[in-house]
C-alpha cells in the first residue's frame, strides 16, 4: 500500500507541471520539485517513529522558513504547499501555512489558485477563523469570466463555507444555475 501511496504523491509535481506551458517530464525534473519525492521515501525508509517526526519537524522548519521568505516565488509556494499537505495528512501541524495557502488561492495563475483552493479545503475546517480571508477571493472567481476559476470557487464554498458566510455569495451562485456552460 506504501509503495502506491508514494508513487502517487511522488507524481504529483510532475502532474501540476505538466499543467503548465513548457512543463512535462523535464520540467518534472527540477531539485525543487523532487523534494516530494524525496521526503515521501524518506518517511517511507525510516524504520520509527520518532525517526519519521525528527524528519517531518525539520522538513516543517525548512518550510516554515522558505514560506515566510520574501523572496518566495509563487511557483516555490505552491511546492511548499504540497509538501506541507503531504506533512498535515500525516498528522503533524502545519498550521503556520494556512494563511499561506489561503495567499496562494488568492492570486497567481489557475495551477497555482487550484493548489491554494486544494489546501485550504485540506487545512481548513468549516469553523475556521481565516476562512472569513477567503470569502473576496471566492466571490472575484464567482465573477470571473474563466470557467475554471468559477468551478474551484463553488467546489470550496460547497465543501467548507459556514452558513453564516453563504449569504455574502448566494447571489452569484443563484447566478450560476442559469449558466449557459453544463460544467457550471
Amino acid at each position: 500500500m506504501s509503495d502506491i501511496v508514494e508513487r502517487t504523491l511522488t507524481a504529483l509535481p510532475g502532474l501540476f507541471l505538466q499543467s503548465q506551458p513548457g512543463g512535462g517530464p523535464a520540467a518534472a525534473k527540477t531539485p525543487f520539485s523532487s523534494r516530494l519525492g524525496g521526503l515521501v521515501r524518506g518517511v517511507t525508509a525510516l524504520s520509527s517513529k520518532h525517526e519519521e517526526e525528527k524528519l517531518i519537524q525539520q522538513e516543517l522548519s525548512s518550510l516554515k522558513a522558505t514560506v515566510s521568505a520574501p523572496t518566495t516565488t509563487l511557483k516555490m509556494m505552491k511546492e511548499c504547499m504540497v509538501r506541507l499537505m503531504y506533512c498535515e495528512m500525516l498528522g503533524y501541524d502545519a498550521s503556520f501555512g494556512y494563511i499561506h495557502a489561503i495567499k496562494l488561492a488568492q492570486q497567481g495563475n489557475l495551477l497555482e489558485k487550484r493548489v491554494g483552493y486544494l489546501a485550504v479545503s485540506l487545512f481548513l475546517h468549516e469553523s475556521h477563523e481565516l476562512l472569513l480571508l477567503l470569502v473576496n477571493t471566492v466571490v472575484k472567481d464567482l465573477q470571473s469570466t474563466n470557467l475554471v476559476e468559477v468551478c474551484m470557487a463553488l467546489t470550496i464554498v460547497s465543501q467548507i463555507f459556514p452558513r453564516e458566510m453563504i449569504p455574502a455569495v448566494l447571489p452569484l451562485i443563484e447566478d450560476k444555475l442559469q449558466h449557459s456552460n453544463y460544467s457550471i
